[in-house]
């Protein structure tokens, strides 16, 4: 029952934090990832990010992009990781585009 609570709360933060433009399924998509990451089952999480990455969701991309920059769930490939930040970035997340500023990869505005 908590369990359940829980996600339910996750997918109400999620929907009232995201555009209503995001999606109810892509709320609970991303309610699903964050719970599999909590839990430890980082190849289930990068599974969805991936997912959602791929249908262009730049949060997504961010938050996969940390799982190949410390290899959970996925092979460990900076390379790979700073792609999807600067993906990230170039799509508008405020999030990636702090990253890169950070470690002076790319812009600061």
């Amino acid at each position: 029952m908590e369990r359940i609570l829980t996600r339910q709360m996750l997918t109400i933060l999620l929907l009232v934090l995201f555009p209503a433009g995001f999606g109810l399924r892509a709320a609970a998509e991303e309610a699903d990832a964050l719970a599999a990451y909590d839990a430890g089952d980082y190849v289930e999480a990068a599974r969805i990010w991936q997912q959602r990455a791929a249908a262009g969701d730049a949060a997504a991309k961010v938050s996969l992009a940390g799982l190949y920059e410390l290899g959970l769930g996925v092979p460990l490939d900076r390379q790979h990781a700073l792609a999807l930040y600067r993906e990230a970035a170039a799509a508008g997340d405020a999030t990636a585009r702090r990253l890169l500023c950070s470690r002076h990869l790319g812009p600061c505005r």
